[in-house]
């Protein structure tokens, strides 16, 4: 697929495993922004992100068993949301 970038300079380090993906981007220069722009920022990633995960939901083995994690907001803020862990018991395999 060919398209004109958008982001000239940035180089994007992706990878996806059977249990995740992640998303590097180093920028050419150094972002100058507010607490509430880079707030803005993550939160527009993370829509951007679990927009592209969304239409691959479908293909995951995931449990019905969903449980409150505290300090989650489903975007990485304090709160509380539903969270299903990787096991489907509310935990992450790096806290175990």
């Amino acid at each position: 697929m060919s398209r004109k970038c958008l982001t000239p300079g940035a180089v994007f380090h992706t990878h996806t495993s059977p249990t995740g993906v992640s998303v590097k981007v180093d920028i050419p220069g150094q972002l100058d922004l507010s607490l509430k722009e880079a707030e803005e920022l993550e939160n527009e990633l993370h829509d951007a992100v679990e927009a592209v995960l969304a239409r691959r939901w479908h293909l995951l083995n995931i449990t019905e068993r969903v449980y409150d994690r505290p300090g989650l907001d489903g975007k990485g803020g304090k709160g509380s949301k539903p969270y299903i862990g990787p096991y489907g018991d509310g935990v992450d395999q790096n806290d175990r």
